[in-house]
């Protein structure tokens, strides 16, 4: 199925209360290719397969035709006094984070329409899914959520059901059973629409078992490329360096240079190694935070939510799921970022899917974005040509080009580098982590208001909230985060792109190092959190005597 970039959501057929609440509470403007092909498809009553890359608009391409479909329901049973709201479509999706996310896309469509959303996921007692699924016509669910709740009556009323990032779902060890259970409760007569950005005997099973005679929809280019889909709107680099020291002392220069600026998404393969780097910029005066499989899914979206907000610019997180309760969460997939400038792969994907799934953070919506690659040997660099060789999307954009840091640049600040992994060790790197699970204990809002209430009255500050404070609680070394002045005259310091990048330099005009007068201005300083004070007694406080807490 084809399409071009030529109509308008009001053009697809959709109801114009659907219309509205896109334009004023979404504020998506133009359909992306795969809601062009797919909506009207989806309207039309039939079941859809879709395939599209991260990244593309497949969640609009679903959601939008979902609330039509059931504000025609709504329309017809109102009418005629039978009206009684019931779980009329199931969204099936991969992990909790998601289903939050999906769960307040459909919140802000339906905010002013006479239909509601739950979600339902692993993480809720049975109770609270009874509740839920009282008077909500859309449920977003994890399979493990759906398997423990849903059963043959509550899914009586469905009419249409969707199976999000089916592949990803599937690929979980427990998933595949649960979600089966999920479809074989489901009335054979609902629509179907699955979506997945790659097709493999799973999830063509798994089509067999929900679509009847589905229409396909293949979009091979993402929504990074112009309506003629050759253009791409990220451009590709490739930095190539002699090993782990380098990495490290790389990562310093383009951030602390602002080389590289605005959001940064930093993928590393592990969470330690997630923790290492953002100690290592913390002793820099680099405000960054973990996002961290290990915390709860409210604490995850609570990091996403400042990340999105801007009260922190850069995020670093791994793919790597370390306990039994995050086996279903992913970093690259299943997660809206909203717009991310940069992704760097602080250590090389070892395969062309990871390498697409994490790419595809940057770039959404037709924004301009940039991936850049660090490659430490010849094997790695040898993988990531044959990724733009092999994936017909990326051989389109060519090989990727070259970002190189000029040595005399890295030599100048590699003392600086080395003192700051010096403390980076292993034993500094797991407290680090301890600290951080503590840290979300001070964050959550039961433990602080039973802190609040045992204190009587004493203040606490609510900056513990952010998630981008500094790890280590001792002062650091204030030299680190300010480049001196016998570096600032050096005026081959500025010219930071090594002499191999000039051919390039209408793609590097973005690239430039920020000037030294704009380097050691002082950060603005965030405006103090108000401090929460309770007092439970009534009259003047008295003073502790300090000889009652002597223990002999």
């Amino acid at each position: 199925m084809g399409c071009s970039r030529t109509r308008t959501f009001p053009q697809l057929g959709l109801d114009a209360r659907v219309v509205e609440a896109v334009l004023r509470k979404l504020r998506w403007r133009t359909p992306a290719p795969v809601q062009e092909a797919v909506i009207p498809a989806v309207l039309s009553g039939k079941d859809v397969l879709v395939n599209a890359p991260t990244g593309s608009g497949k969640t609009g391409a679903y959601a939008l035709p979902l609330v039509h479909l059931l504000l025609q329901i709504y329309d017809e049973e109102n009418a005629r006094g039978a009206w009684c709201e019931s779980t009329r479509a199931i969204v099936l999706v991969p992990s909790q984070d998601l289903a939050l996310q999906l769960g307040r896309t459909f919140v802000s469509l339906t905010e002013n329409l006479p239909l509601h959303c739950c979600v339902v996921t692993g993480a809720f007692s049975n109770k609270a899914l009874i509740d839920t699924w009282t008077d909500a016509s859309v449920c977003v669910g994890t399979p493990a959520g759906l398997a423990q709740s849903l059963t043959t009556e509550r899914a009586r009323n469905v009419v249409l059901l969707v199976i999000d990032e089916a592949d990803l779902v599937l690929s979980f060890a427990s998933s595949a059973t649960q979600v089966h259970d999920v479809v074989r409760k489901i009335p054979t007569n609902a629509q179907g629409v699955l979506l997945s950005a790659t097709l493999d005997e799973e999830v063509e099973a798994l089509r067999a078992l929900a679509l009847h005679q589905p229409e396909a929809c293949r979009i091979e280019a993402s929504w990074d490329a112009d309506p003629s889909g050759n253009k791409s709107n990220v451009q590709y680099w490739v930095s190539r360096l002699s090993g782990l020291d380098e990495r490290f002392a790389w990562l310093y220069v383009v951030l602390r240079l602002r080389i590289l600026r605005d959001r940064i998404l930093v993928f590393v393969d592990s969470v330690l190694e997630a923790y290492r780097v953002k100690l290592f910029l913390d002793r820099f005066g680099i405000r960054c935070a973990v996002l961290n499989a290990d915390l709860p899914v409210t604490s995850r979206q609570h990091c996403l939510q400042q990340f999105d907000a801007g009260i922190f610019d850069i995020l670093v997180t791994s793919d790597e799921a370390t306990t039994l309760k995050s086996t279903g969460y992913s970093a690259s997939r299943g997660l809206d970022f909203r717009s991310v400038d940069v992704v760097i792969h602080f250590t090389a994907p070892k395969n062309i899917e990871v390498f697409l799934h994490r790419s595809g953070r940057t770039g959404r919506a037709g924004r301009a974005g940039k991936v850049v690659t660090l490659v430490t040997n010849d094997d790695e660099s040898q993988r990531i040509e044959r990724f733009f060789t092999e994936h017909a999307r990326l051989s389109m954009q060519g090989q990727p080009r070259l970002l190189a840091v000029r040595k005399e640049t890295m030599e100048t600040f590699r003392y600086r580098v080395e003192d700051a992994l010096c403390a980076c060790t292993d034993l500094a790197v797991r407290e680090a982590r301890v600290q951080a699970l503590r840290d979300e204990m001070l964050r959550s809002r039961a433990f602080r208001d039973a802190l609040l209430a045992a204190r009587q009255g004493d203040r606490v500050d609510l900056e513990v909230l952010s998630h981008d404070r500094p790890l280590v609680r001792k002062r650091l070394a204030a030299h680190l985060g300010h480049i001196p002045d016998y570096m600032l005259k050096d005026d081959g310091l500025w010219q930071v792109l090594a002499p191999e990048m000039a051919n390039a330099q209408s793609a590097t005009d973005d690239l430039r190092p920020a000037g030294p007068e704009e380097l050691n201005k002082p950060v603005e300083k965030r405006p103090k959190r108000k401090r929460i004070a309770r007092n439970f007694r009534s009259g003047p406080r008295k003073r502790a005597e300090p000889l009652k807490r002597l223990r002999l």
